[in-house]
């Protein structure tokens, strides 16, 4: 169940009302860097449902807010929806509970696919691995809020949470 929840992508965001939003300015989140692109996707297939609605609910804009926010403070600025209107993001119990979720996998599963990437000078230590259990006695990165975090503790791996993705 918790590999389920974290490898589902969900569109969650706080809409009291597509119509009162059409008239408006709608924000979505920033990246948080000029190279993270793990939204455009996203933002690119909303952009284009709302082009294609236009006509029946109203014009929009679509905009990022601007701000480069962790998963707190979006959820924070979800829930106010003053910042933050509407977001692409995998699942977490807070987010179930406090916002208007909709469970649409727009990426098809493939956030849930996960690649261990490595050093060169760690190619032999690698090498010489023969099990699972092994292999999650290795260090690994993740983001302190990431759901993929969560799943890897779960399965015993040895976790070293980072603040930044």
């Amino acid at each position: 169940m918790m590999l389920k929840l974290a490898t589902t992508f969900l569109l969650i965001g706080l809409i009291l009302s597509y119509k009162a939003l059409a008239a408006d300015t709608i924000f979505i989140n920033h990246p948080l860097s000029a190279q993270d692109k793990r939204y455009e996707y996203p933002h690119r297939l909303l952009d284009r449902v709302l082009s294609i609605t236009s006509e029946e609910f109203g014009e929009y804009k679509l905009n990022t807010n601007g701000l480069s926010m962790n998963r707190t403070r979006a959820l924070t600025s979800l829930v106010e929806g003053k910042n933050l209107h509407v977001m692409a993001e995998a699942p977490k119990p807070e987010w179930n509970e406090k916002l208007l979720v909709i469970r649409i996998p727009i990426r098809k599963g493939i956030q849930g696919f996960r690649l261990f990437l490595t050093k060169k000078e760690h190619k032999e230590l690698l090498s010489k691995i023969n099990t699972f259990e092994e292999f999650r006695l290795i260090p690994t990165g993740s983001g302190e809020q990431w759901s993929t975090t969560a799943v890897l503790e779960h399965s015993g791996f040895n976790v070293i949470k980072g603040i930044d993705y």
